[in-house]
């Protein structure tokens, strides 16, 4: 028996080649309509061939229809060109060219023409190239491809298995907000494990927490922010809230969280101005920002409700500031501000300031300013409508002692403690020696929150910080805030004298 060599099989598949390019022995058109491009590919073919693997080209092709006449023409508007053409390729015994870009298109398109052979061959292929990598970009492919259906069963399986690998603090928020708008329940719920498990292994590291606040502000926008979301978000804020403040968009968060009422959070967020924030160092890169200035009218009414550390004067320059950049004219600046004295407290602020920088704006009226200049000489007369107590001291006087002695321990309980040890300042980095004993961690400037002046200062500080343990076992200290308690002391008188 003669034997059927490779050779020979080559030279077939060489005329069936020059057969498909040549048109030869053709007596179908397809013309497959591109949406994009508005254009279309025509391929002039033998319906044989694509009969032979499709039962529906079979009937199509064969059958009663339209399009079983000798030249007819067909037109496909829902399959892209280049897909259809791994299709005929595949009929003509060619190379159907599947790559990891076109092969789930490519397995919409058998699933419709019911060419089971291709379909099969494509799938075990996606399953060999579904891995970490490659994760990501399949969901999206499958979700905008619609297709779901066909490997999502999969995908699922695969994403439970590897859900702690395969998804990212970086990805995770967008892998929410698909899931949910497609109404995937089943990958919203590993999302649900993923978060939580990031949030428990976070203790030690701070990846999670660098996108907590973004991710929290999008599930909240994408109308995921359900119960079972809330309960984790909150046991994780409650204890690494400033962590996640340090990193995250303080202002947007908090804005969005009262406009959400979500009480828990917004307190969060009150602690940590008032707690961690006594030199006013966040406080100051807040009011100096573009967001603030470009912050609306009804939320800057939200954001002068915080505890803000810094000096009255301070905050009423920025607020200024800001209704310099709302409005075009004078009158208009002096309507927007009208809207937020009422939380100014000027009653706090240097009496020469008061004189010199608000009472020439014009933005009280006479009886206002008799108050607050009356208010500097007898205080028991009080200062209008203007409060005149501390900021924060509401909220201090709200807390019990038991519940603020809880909220403390909770959260020093996962932050480290040393003293910079040494400090190389022409370089940018240093190292800390830990308080438990162990081995020192290095620090990077751009880690530490509160940078005292001059930087070479920081040698023999005290600090408290995380520790992120990098891929190379390597531990590095995070979120860095440096000790000021005596600096913030005499801060504090000075202000008193000042005001006095």
């Amino acid at each position: 028996m003669m034997q059927y060599t490779p050779e020979l099989r080559t030279v077939q598949r060489s005329v069936l080649s020059n057969a498909l390019s040549n048109h030869s022995l053709a007596d179908v058109t397809f013309k497959i309509v591109d949406h994009c491009s508005k254009k279309q590919k025509e391929f002039e073919v033998n319906r044989v061939f694509l009969a032979l693997f499709s039962p529906v080209f079979e009937s199509m092709l064969f059958g009663k229809m339209m399009e079983s006449q000798l030249d007819a023409d067909v037109i496909i508007d829902d399959v892209k060109p280049e897909i259809f053409e791994c299709l005929v390729n595949f009929a003509y015994y060619q190379d159907p060219d599947i790559t990891m870009e076109n092969v789930l298109l490519v397995m919409k398109a058998c699933d419709k023409y019911q060419i089971d052979t291709l379909f099969k061959a494509c799938f075990d292929f996606f399953r060999s190239a579904l891995k970490k990598e490659t994760f990501e970009g399949f969901f999206y492919q499958a979700v905008k491809a619609n297709i779901m259906h066909l490997v999502g069963q999969y995908m699922y399986d695969e994403l439970t298995k590897h859900y702690t690998e395969w998804l990212t603090p970086q990805n995770i928020t967008k892998f929410f907000t698909v899931s949910h708008q497609k109404q995937l329940d089943k990958f919203s719920e590993i999302g649900y494990k993923f978060v939580e498990h990031q949030m428990n292994i976070s203790q030690c590291t701070c990846s999670f927490s660098g996108i907590f606040c973004s991710l929290c502000m999008d599930a909240i926008d994408s109308n995921i922010f359900n119960c079972e979301f809330q309960e984790i978000a909150e046991q994780y804020f409650s204890k690494k809230y400033q962590a996640c403040l340090n990193a995250g968009n303080f202002c947007d968060f908090y804005i969005k969280v009262t406009k959400n009422n979500l009480p828990s959070f917004q307190k969060k967020c009150a602690l940590f101005l008032l707690k961690r924030d006594r030199n006013a160092t966040v406080a100051h890169q807040i009011l100096d920002s573009v967001k603030f200035r470009e912050t609306s009218l009804e939320n800057m009414r939200t954001l002068l409700a915080l505890p803000w550390q810094c000096t009255e004067e301070r905050l009423w320059t920025s607020v200024v500031k800001w209704a310099d950049h709302q409005s075009v004219t004078h009158f208009e600046r002096d309507n927007i501000l009208k809207y937020v004295l009422h939380m100014i407290r000027f009653g706090l602020m240097n009496v020469k300031f008061f004189v010199e920088q608000v009472q020439c704006e014009n933005a009280l009226t006479d009886k206002e300013v008799i108050a607050v200049l009356t208010f500097y000489h007898c205080p028991e007369k009080g200062c209008d409508r203007f409060n005149t107590q501390p900021r924060g001291a509401e909220l201090r006087q709200t807390q019990s002692d038991e519940s603020d002695e809880s909220d403390s321990s909770s959260d020093e309980s996962n932050r480290y403690t040393g003293t910079i040890d040494d400090w190389f300042t022409d370089r940018g980095f240093g190292f800390i020696k830990m308080d438990d004993g162990s081995s020192d961690v290095f620090v990077h400037i751009s880690q530490i929150v509160n940078k005292p002046v001059p930087i070479s200062s920081l040698v023999d500080r005290d600090v408290e910080f995380d520790i992120e343990v990098k891929k190379d076992l390597r531990r590095q200290a995070v979120n860095v805030w440096v000790i000021l308690e005596d600096d913030d002391d005499d801060n504090d008188d000075d202000g008193a004298g000042d005001g006095a």
